[in-house]
């Protein structure tokens, strides 16, 4: 008889430890997901400066590659009203 009563004791003593487990665990859940999705929008924030560094270069590179034919256009059609820039 006192064997099933230690049984049953650590029965409920590991029901309690899995209630406070499943506590813990919901205390920390918002946490670890208010972090995650920190960091995920650093990642982003940093792979959209890398794209902006890499246009930023191409323009710069088209400019200078083309820039004496840009001028032309700019100075043949000052006075003309057109509104279109054809470079290709």
């Amino acid at each position: 008889m006192i064997k099933l009563w230690k049984s049953s004791e650590q029965k409920g003593t590991l029901l309690v430890e899995a209630i406070a487990m499943l506590a813990l665990i919901a205390m920390v859940t918002p946490t670890l997901y208010k972090k995650s999705a920190e960091r995920l929008q650093e990642i982003q924030d940093i792979n959209i400066a890398t794209q902006m560094r890499t246009m930023g270069s191409v323009v710069e590179s088209f400019i200078k590659s083309r820039g004496g034919s840009i001028m032309q256009y700019v100075t043949e059609n000052m006075g003309s009203g057109g509104n279109t820039l054809e470079l290709c």
